[in-house]
């Protein structure tokens, strides 16, 4: 399944962006202490929530466009499981890797971070199987239609 209708996608991905910088809860919501490491108080930057915007972007058409034609719809599903987890894992580590090397030994972001970055996850990972799922009904649909039109053709 192809996406469709270019300017749709980036209104929706410009709307989820703002959703995510007015609506969901930051990440000093979750956590009670800051994390201070060599007196420096460390949050995430704007270099990490970008990294976690452009993956999850980046995951809703790799979901989309590979993960459920070549794995969900041929029925691996344990496959599909594992390359979902794997990337929730990629994206996790990968926000951590900045601070790594600024102070040069793992130091983990507040824990609301990484809440955040779950729910939108999961609010992405919902929204691509939903619109693929939708998408095949729709092409479905239109299929049976047809169908139904040329036997309609055929009998006449």
């Amino acid at each position: 399944m192809k996406p469709k209708k270019p300017l749709l996608h980036v209104l929706a991905w410009i709307a989820f962006i703002v959703f995510h910088f007015i609506i969901l809860p930051k990440p000093e919501v979750f956590h009670d202490a800051p994390m201070v490491v060599n007196g420096e108080l460390i949050m995430p930057s704007s270099v990490e929530i970008i990294l976690v915007l452009l993956s999850l972007i980046g995951f809703y058409y790799f979901n989309i466009l590979y993960l459920i034609p070549h794995l969900l719809a041929r029925r691996h599903y344990w496959q599909y499981c594992v390359f979902v987890i794997l990337i929730i894992g990629f994206v996790l580590l990968s926000v951590s890797l900045p601070i790594f090397f600024n102070v040069g030994s793992f130091v983990a972001l507040p824990f609301g971070f990484y809440i955040n970055t779950l729910l939108l996850f999961s609010l992405v990972f919902i929204a691509s199987s939903m619109s693929n799922i939708v998408g095949r009904w729709f092409t479905s649909e239109n299929h049976k239609k047809d169908i139904e039109h040329q036997k309609t053709l055929a009998v006449s």
